[in-house]
Protein backbone atom coordinates (compact mmCIF):
# COMPACT_ATOMS: atom_id res chain seq x y z
CA UNK A 1 0.00 0.00 0.00
CA UNK A 2 1.31 3.43 -0.93
CA UNK A 3 1.27 6.07 1.81
CA UNK A 4 1.64 9.63 0.43
CA UNK A 5 4.12 11.48 2.61
CA UNK A 6 5.13 14.64 0.77
CA UNK A 7 3.44 17.65 2.34
CA UNK A 8 1.75 15.43 4.94
CA UNK A 9 2.07 15.96 8.69
CA UNK A 10 3.07 13.03 10.90
CA UNK A 11 -0.45 12.57 12.27
CA UNK A 12 -1.91 12.55 8.74
CA UNK A 13 0.46 9.79 7.67
CA UNK A 14 -0.26 7.74 10.79
CA UNK A 15 -4.01 8.20 10.38
CA UNK A 16 -3.82 6.87 6.82
CA UNK A 17 -1.77 3.89 7.94
CA UNK A 18 -4.34 3.20 10.68
CA UNK A 19 -7.05 2.97 8.00
CA UNK A 20 -4.90 0.64 5.93
CA UNK A 21 -4.20 -1.51 8.96
CA UNK A 22 -7.90 -1.75 9.70
CA UNK A 23 -8.69 -2.73 6.12
CA UNK A 24 -5.91 -5.34 6.07
CA UNK A 25 -7.32 -7.13 9.10
CA UNK A 26 -5.08 -10.07 9.95
CA UNK A 27 -3.05 -9.78 6.78
CA UNK A 28 0.49 -8.49 7.06
CA UNK A 29 0.77 -4.92 5.83
CA UNK A 30 3.54 -3.68 3.56
CA UNK A 31 3.67 0.07 2.97
CA UNK A 32 5.56 2.25 0.51
CA UNK A 33 6.70 5.68 1.66
CA UNK A 34 5.42 7.49 -1.40
CA UNK A 35 5.10 6.51 -5.04
CA UNK A 36 7.99 7.24 -7.45
CA UNK A 37 8.93 10.15 -5.21
CA UNK A 38 12.19 10.80 -7.06
CA UNK A 39 10.12 12.95 -9.43
CA UNK A 40 8.76 15.02 -6.51
CA UNK A 41 11.63 15.52 -4.10
CA UNK A 42 14.52 17.78 -4.96
CA UNK A 43 17.05 15.20 -3.80
CA UNK A 44 17.36 11.79 -2.21
CA UNK A 45 18.67 13.44 0.96
CA UNK A 46 15.44 15.41 1.31
CA UNK A 47 13.41 12.24 0.89
CA UNK A 48 15.50 10.25 3.36
CA UNK A 49 15.22 12.96 6.00
CA UNK A 50 11.46 12.46 5.85
CA UNK A 51 11.83 8.67 5.96
CA UNK A 52 14.12 9.01 8.97
CA UNK A 53 11.40 10.97 10.78
CA UNK A 54 8.55 8.63 9.89
CA UNK A 55 10.15 5.20 10.25
CA UNK A 56 10.43 5.14 14.08
CA UNK A 57 6.98 6.71 14.49
CA UNK A 58 5.35 4.02 12.36
CA UNK A 59 7.33 1.18 13.94
CA UNK A 60 6.46 2.38 17.43
CA UNK A 61 2.74 2.01 16.74
CA UNK A 62 2.88 -0.87 14.25
CA UNK A 63 6.04 -2.95 14.75
CA UNK A 64 4.75 -5.69 12.45
CA UNK A 65 4.40 -3.42 9.41
CA UNK A 66 7.12 -3.66 6.77
CA UNK A 67 8.22 -0.29 5.38
CA UNK A 68 9.71 0.31 1.95
CA UNK A 69 11.66 3.28 0.59
CA UNK A 70 11.65 4.24 -3.08
CA UNK A 71 14.72 3.84 -5.28
CA UNK A 72 15.35 4.74 -8.92
CA UNK A 73 15.36 2.06 -11.63
CA UNK A 74 18.82 1.75 -13.13
CA UNK A 75 17.41 2.40 -16.60
CA UNK A 76 16.50 5.94 -15.53
CA UNK A 77 19.78 6.41 -13.71
CA UNK A 78 21.78 5.44 -16.79
CA UNK A 79 19.61 7.51 -19.12
CA UNK A 80 20.17 10.72 -17.09
CA UNK A 81 23.71 10.43 -15.69
CA UNK A 82 24.02 14.07 -14.63
CA UNK A 83 20.68 14.29 -12.84
CA UNK A 84 19.57 13.73 -9.25
CA UNK A 85 18.56 10.20 -10.31
CA UNK A 86 22.19 9.18 -10.87
CA UNK A 87 23.08 9.41 -7.16
CA UNK A 88 19.66 8.63 -5.68
CA UNK A 89 20.21 4.95 -4.84
CA UNK A 90 23.67 5.48 -3.38
CA UNK A 91 22.25 8.10 -1.04
CA UNK A 92 19.30 5.92 0.03
CA UNK A 93 21.79 3.13 0.81
CA UNK A 94 23.45 5.42 3.40
CA UNK A 95 20.25 5.36 5.51
CA UNK A 96 19.69 1.63 6.17
CA UNK A 97 17.89 2.26 9.46
CA UNK A 98 15.04 4.12 7.75
CA UNK A 99 13.36 1.23 5.87
CA UNK A 100 12.96 -2.55 5.75
CA UNK A 101 12.94 -2.82 1.97
CA UNK A 102 13.61 -0.83 -1.16
CA UNK A 103 11.03 -0.39 -3.93
CA UNK A 104 11.76 -0.23 -7.63
CA UNK A 105 9.34 0.01 -10.56
CA UNK A 106 10.15 -1.41 -13.97
CA UNK A 107 8.40 -0.72 -17.25
CA UNK A 108 9.55 -1.61 -20.72
CA UNK A 109 8.82 1.67 -22.52
CA UNK A 110 8.16 1.78 -26.26
CA UNK A 111 7.86 5.39 -27.35
CA UNK A 112 6.80 5.03 -30.98
CA UNK A 113 5.21 2.03 -32.71
CA UNK A 114 5.26 3.52 -36.22
CA UNK A 115 7.05 1.00 -38.43
CA UNK A 116 7.55 -1.20 -35.38
CA UNK A 117 7.13 -4.90 -36.12
CA UNK A 118 6.12 -7.67 -33.74
CA UNK A 119 9.68 -8.97 -33.94
CA UNK A 120 11.01 -5.51 -32.96
CA UNK A 121 8.73 -5.39 -29.94
CA UNK A 122 9.58 -8.88 -28.74
CA UNK A 123 13.30 -8.18 -29.20
CA UNK A 124 13.05 -5.05 -27.05
CA UNK A 125 11.03 -6.85 -24.39
CA UNK A 126 13.55 -9.69 -24.27
CA UNK A 127 16.53 -7.35 -24.05
CA UNK A 128 14.83 -5.31 -21.34
CA UNK A 129 14.13 -8.47 -19.36
CA UNK A 130 17.79 -9.43 -19.57
CA UNK A 131 18.85 -5.94 -18.49
CA UNK A 132 16.52 -5.99 -15.48
CA UNK A 133 17.71 -9.44 -14.46
CA UNK A 134 21.30 -8.21 -14.55
CA UNK A 135 20.41 -5.29 -12.24
CA UNK A 136 18.87 -7.36 -9.46
CA UNK A 137 22.29 -8.42 -8.19
CA UNK A 138 23.31 -4.75 -8.18
CA UNK A 139 20.31 -3.79 -6.05
CA UNK A 140 20.89 -6.68 -3.66
CA UNK A 141 24.56 -5.78 -3.27
CA UNK A 142 23.89 -2.09 -2.67
CA UNK A 143 21.05 -2.77 -0.22
CA UNK A 144 22.45 -5.84 1.47
CA UNK A 145 20.14 -7.29 4.10
CA UNK A 146 17.08 -5.47 2.75
CA UNK A 147 14.15 -6.91 0.85
CA UNK A 148 13.62 -5.87 -2.78
CA UNK A 149 10.04 -5.07 -3.82
CA UNK A 150 9.20 -4.64 -7.50
CA UNK A 151 5.79 -3.24 -6.70
CA UNK A 152 5.04 -2.26 -10.30
CA UNK A 153 6.18 -3.80 -13.55
CA UNK A 154 4.74 -4.00 -17.03
CA UNK A 155 4.93 -2.50 -20.50
CA UNK A 156 4.33 1.13 -21.38
CA UNK A 157 3.31 1.72 -25.00
CA UNK A 158 3.36 5.50 -25.19
CA UNK A 159 1.24 5.78 -28.37
CA UNK A 160 -1.56 4.04 -26.48
CA UNK A 161 -0.89 5.54 -23.06
CA UNK A 162 -0.99 9.13 -24.36
CA UNK A 163 -4.06 8.69 -26.53
CA UNK A 164 -6.87 11.05 -25.48
CA UNK A 165 -9.43 8.85 -27.24
CA UNK A 166 -10.35 6.08 -24.79
CA UNK A 167 -12.03 4.02 -27.51
CA UNK A 168 -8.79 4.20 -29.50
CA UNK A 169 -6.88 2.98 -26.45
CA UNK A 170 -9.19 0.00 -26.18
CA UNK A 171 -8.99 -0.80 -29.89
CA UNK A 172 -5.21 -0.88 -30.19
CA UNK A 173 -3.80 -4.32 -29.49
CA UNK A 174 -0.14 -3.54 -28.83
CA UNK A 175 0.99 -5.38 -25.69
CA UNK A 176 -2.13 -7.58 -25.74
CA UNK A 177 -0.51 -10.42 -27.66
CA UNK A 178 0.64 -13.87 -26.56
CA UNK A 179 4.29 -12.97 -27.18
CA UNK A 180 4.14 -9.96 -24.88
CA UNK A 181 2.33 -12.01 -22.22
CA UNK A 182 5.10 -14.63 -22.34
CA UNK A 183 7.71 -11.88 -21.88
CA UNK A 184 5.78 -10.71 -18.81
CA UNK A 185 5.92 -14.21 -17.35
CA UNK A 186 9.62 -14.49 -18.15
CA UNK A 187 10.14 -11.36 -16.08
CA UNK A 188 8.09 -12.86 -13.24
CA UNK A 189 10.14 -16.07 -13.15
CA UNK A 190 13.39 -14.11 -13.43
CA UNK A 191 12.39 -12.19 -10.30
CA UNK A 192 11.56 -15.42 -8.49
CA UNK A 193 14.91 -16.92 -9.50
CA UNK A 194 16.80 -13.83 -8.32
CA UNK A 195 15.11 -13.81 -4.91
CA UNK A 196 12.96 -10.70 -5.34
CA UNK A 197 10.69 -10.67 -2.29
CA UNK A 198 7.58 -8.99 -3.72
CA UNK A 199 6.51 -8.38 -7.31
CA UNK A 200 3.29 -6.89 -8.60
CA UNK A 201 2.19 -6.67 -12.21
CA UNK A 202 0.55 -3.37 -13.17
CA UNK A 203 -2.40 -3.64 -13.63
CA UNK A 204 -5.31 -6.08 -13.47
CA UNK A 205 -8.09 -4.35 -15.45
CA UNK A 206 -6.93 -1.96 -18.15
CA UNK A 207 -7.40 -1.13 -21.85
CA UNK A 208 -3.98 0.40 -22.54
CA UNK A 209 -2.06 -2.85 -22.82
CA UNK A 210 -1.28 -3.19 -19.12
CA UNK A 211 -4.31 -5.32 -18.34
CA UNK A 212 -4.78 -8.93 -17.38
CA UNK A 213 -8.41 -8.36 -18.26
CA UNK A 214 -10.12 -5.59 -20.23
CA UNK A 215 -13.60 -5.14 -18.83
CA UNK A 216 -15.23 -8.56 -19.04
CA UNK A 217 -12.69 -9.87 -21.57
CA UNK A 218 -9.72 -12.01 -20.58
CA UNK A 219 -6.52 -10.95 -22.32
CA UNK A 220 -3.51 -13.13 -23.08
CA UNK A 221 -1.89 -11.96 -19.84
CA UNK A 222 -4.74 -13.62 -17.94
CA UNK A 223 -3.98 -17.09 -19.27
CA UNK A 224 -0.22 -16.99 -18.80
CA UNK A 225 -0.44 -15.50 -15.29
CA UNK A 226 -3.02 -18.14 -14.34
CA UNK A 227 -0.72 -20.89 -15.56
CA UNK A 228 2.23 -19.31 -13.75
CA UNK A 229 0.15 -19.19 -10.56
CA UNK A 230 -0.63 -22.88 -10.89
CA UNK A 231 3.05 -23.69 -11.37
CA UNK A 232 4.15 -21.62 -8.37
CA UNK A 233 1.37 -22.98 -6.14
CA UNK A 234 2.12 -26.60 -6.98
CA UNK A 235 5.92 -26.51 -6.84
CA UNK A 236 8.26 -25.48 -4.08
CA UNK A 237 11.33 -25.04 -6.29
CA UNK A 238 12.41 -24.88 -9.91
CA UNK A 239 15.59 -25.24 -11.94
CA UNK A 240 17.11 -22.86 -14.44
CA UNK A 241 17.61 -24.63 -17.76
CA UNK A 242 20.62 -23.50 -19.78
CA UNK A 243 19.98 -22.70 -23.46
CA UNK A 244 21.38 -25.17 -25.96
CA UNK A 245 22.47 -24.99 -29.57
CA UNK A 246 21.45 -27.72 -32.02
CA UNK A 247 24.46 -28.65 -34.14
CA UNK A 248 23.63 -30.79 -37.18
CA UNK A 249 27.11 -30.91 -38.69
CA UNK A 250 27.61 -33.99 -40.88
CA UNK A 251 23.97 -34.91 -40.51
CA UNK A 252 24.16 -35.75 -36.79
CA UNK A 253 22.29 -33.92 -34.02
CA UNK A 254 24.45 -32.68 -31.17
CA UNK A 255 23.11 -30.64 -28.22
CA UNK A 256 25.78 -28.19 -27.14
CA UNK A 257 25.60 -25.96 -24.06
CA UNK A 258 25.38 -22.33 -25.10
Amino acid sequence: CVVPIQGKADDEVLAEIAEMKKAAGRQKLYIELGNEVYTDYGSAEEYMVRCKELYPLIKEQYPDIEIGAVIVPDSLKFALPGSKYAKWNDIVAKYPNCYDAVIVHNYTTINDVNGYSTKDMLRQLYLDNQFLKSRFSSYKELFAGKEIWVSEYGNLIMDVFNSADLSEQSRKSFAKTTGVAICNIEKLFDMAAEGIDISCYHMSNDAQGFGIIQGADKLQNYYVFKKAGDILNNNGYFYNVSPIVCDTTNGYLHLVNN
